[in-house]
């Protein structure tokens, strides 16, 4: 069925239930005009004739009446054909004609009164009619039809100017009254059109809401369950189960080992909404990124731990092959004779120093990742610390050009309450850095700035190879080492930045990384106030002034 055709029905269905609503008052105006009309004008007609035409609109009442309890006492049609208006139809056009043919069976030609009275009371009886029947024109003109045009003819065959007025008026009136008749008839079909587009509307949002993997419900404002799809009927057994969700929402396992998110939420009616997402597959995920996620601590402590236990298992080897190597290369016990068993034991310890060194960097980064690393703050003079990382790196193999560290160190320093060993790994790292990929031209120094009482800089400087610019960030990520022809020279763990970028990151201070390649690079230690301590060992207070004398 098209949209239009089911308006028709529809109007058709609305018809026919207003025409019964009317039935019985229409039996009682058509049986009270009918008897006054009787009574007024007996005395001037053929009582036979007067008697026969009330019997007949007696007759008529009597069948509306009948009707009207017959259909009133049955429940109302969902659909109709239409034949009950058919019916009607031919009902009004009779009983128009009986009420239009009054002024043909009553005229007195010389009772101007009496003919006056017949006009009027048809005329009330058809705008009566209409009023009753005003969405169905179809009746409406049936009975305008055969009630005015009797009249309209017989006024205006008469020939006098005032009937002819009368006869038009009455044309008139009848075209009134149909087009009042359209016009409630517009609004009749306005209105079925419109509640048919919502029962669309509505019918298409609950088949999407019986439609939805989502529980749905609609509570009355005592939370009883007005309407509710599949989906939740089947979740809960009984409306006290959602009557407390809070309006943000709740999560909770409902029938079938579902995961649904929850939530009770007003309308503007005083009813309630209660509506329950399906989160099954996000709790699935959820579980099972928790249980990646505790695999993944396992392991990593399962590595912290083999690294831990490994420490021990490769450097007491380590540490006995490099003691055994320096005792052969010195000749503790005598000459071993052939000076070329000399220059294996250098090589032997040069190569096992280098292997301890590699494994003591990895197993500080992983400690420093799993955050056992901790640091033991204390009492330091920068200075010293400086001197004596400048010259173990002087001392080391891979200056064998003997360069000397360049330290421009201001007399006035700050203590700072920081690891000591800490301290001087992170200087070893970088100075041993500077040193290791600067020419045998170039130079290597260490300096320091203070400013005020803000914060301390140690400038870690060399002319060496430097580093691109692009690659700075990537410097200080673990095992990553600057890809040059002379860095090649030189293979190591690629560690020593990224540990001492952690580990002044544990001081809450700063590594900073200036260079470019080709002209050197400046690594910036800054050590911010808070790490400053005043002469007598007390920790300077935020503003810089001597936390003792404050006290």
């Amino acid at each position: 069925m098209t949209e239009h055709d089911e308006v028709t029905a529809e109007i058709k269905r609305q018809q026919q239930i207003h025409l019964v609503n009317r039935l019985a008052m229409m039996a009682q105006v058509n049986a009270f005009n009918a008897t006054i009309t009787t009574i007024v004008v007996w005395a001037h007609v053929n009582h036979v004739v007067a008697l026969l035409w009330l019997g007949l609109m007696y007759s008529g009442a009597a069948f509306q009446i009948l009707s009207w309890r017959r259909l009133s006492r049955a429940p109302e049609p969902k659909r109709v054909s239409g034949r009950m208006l058919e019916r009607a139809r031919l009902h009004s056009l009779l009983a128009g004609a009986l009420w239009g043919g009054t002024l043909i069976l009553f005229r007195t030609p010389d009772n101007v009164g009496l003919e006056m009275f017949l006009g009027a009371i048809v005329a009330g009886m058809s705008s009566g009619t209409v009023m009753l029947l005003s969405p169905i024109p179809s009746i409406n003109r049936y009975f305008l039809a055969s009630s005015l045009g009797p009249l309209a003819v017989m006024f205006l065959i008469q020939g006098e100017l005032f009937h002819i007025g009368a006869g038009v008026l009455a044309i008139m009136f009848a075209f009134t009254l149909n087009k009042a008749s359209m016009k409630s008839y517009d609004t009749l079909a306005d209105m079925v059109r419109s509640s048919l587009e919502r029962g669309r509307a509505r019918a298409d949002l609950v088949d999407a809401i019986e439609s939805t993997n989502d529980g749905f419900a609609l509570l009355d404002s005592n939370k009883n369950v007005v309407e509710a799809n599949l989906r939740f009927r089947t979740w809960f057994a009984n409306v006290e189960d959602v009557a407390d969700d809070p309006p943000e929402g709740r999560l909770r396992m409902v029938v079938g080992g579902r995961w649904v998110y929850s939530a009770l939420r007003p309308t503007t009616r005083g009813g309630f909404v209660s509506v329950h997402v399906d989160v099954t597959e996000l709790k699935r995920r959820e579980q099972e990124l928790l249980t990646a996620k505790l695999r993944a601590e396992a392991a990593d402590r399962a590595k912290t731990q083999f690294l831990a236990n490994m420490s021990h298992e490769l450097r007491t080897p380590l540490n006995a092959v490099i003691g055994f190597s320096q005792i052969m290369k010195d000749e503790l016990f005598g000459t071993i004779g052939d000076p070329r068993y000399r220059d294996y034991a250098a090589d032997i310890e040069k190569s096992g120093t280098h292997l301890l060194a590699i494994i003591n960097d990895i197993l500080d980064l992983s400690k420093l990742e799993s955050a056992a690393f901790k640091i033991s703050p204390d009492e330091v003079e920068i200075a010293e610390a400086i001197k004596f990382a400048a010259s173990v790196c002087e001392r080391r193999p891979e200056n064998a050009e003997g360069r000397k560290v360049e330290l421009e160190i201001d007399k006035e320093l700050p203590l700072l309450h920081v690891d000591p060993r800490a301290l001087r790994q992170i200087l070893i790292n970088l100075i041993g850095n500077a040193v290791k990929f600067t020419p045998a031209e170039g130079r290597v120094g260490v300096r320091t700035q203070t400013f005020g009482a803000e914060w301390l800089d140690v400038v870690v400087w060399d002319e060496g190879i430097g580093i691109p610019e692009e690659k700075i960030e990537t410097v200080l990520q673990p095992f990553a080492q600057v890809e040059t022809d002379y860095a090649r020279n030189y293979q190591g763990s690629g560690l020593g930045l990224a540990i001492s970028d952690a580990l002044m990151r544990l001081h809450e201070a700063e590594l900073l990384i200036d260079s470019a390649e080709g002209a050197g690079t400046r690594v910036t230690l800054r050590f911010p106030r808070k790490l400053f301590l005043n002469d007598d060992g007390s920790q300077m207070d935020a503003d810089g002034s001597d936390g003792a004398e404050a006290a």
